[in-house]
């Protein structure tokens, strides 16, 4: 089950809910939508009664050449970054890759001194 995370200019999304079996693979998506040129897209998950869990961020526009991915999501987990919507795939599921799924979005203002 997944949905966004509303931080920024998220277009809203429908919940989700689906199962996949162990080892296959999966691909989320979220579309958002902002005038600013500098968008940075986040992933995060949710495990019932447990803090959310930082996967990763994907620079979107004029940030697209930054990322970050958190260790324990390195190997199996992807994200692409387009104009107006960000994807998560995850190859290789495994159990405990059941969750709640966020995107997020944040915008950087860039001012002139």
């Amino acid at each position: 089950m997944w949905h966004p995370l509303t931080t920024g200019l998220i277009t809203m999304q429908k919940r989700i809910c689906f199962s996949r079996t162990e080892g296959s693979a999966v691909t989320l998506q979220c579309s958002y939508s902002t005038a600013n040129s500098f968008a940075d897209l986040y992933w995060y998950r949710k495990y019932p009664n447990k803090a959310m869990q930082y996967i990763l961020y994907k620079g979107a526009r004029s940030n697209s050449g930054y990322s970050n991915t958190a260790r324990f999501a390195q190997e199996r987990f992807s994200s692409i970054a387009e104009q107006e919507f960000t994807s998560l795939t995850i190859s290789t599921l495994a159990l405990s890759d059941s969750a709640i799924y966020y995107c997020a979005l944040r915008t950087t203002s860039l001012q002139s001194a």
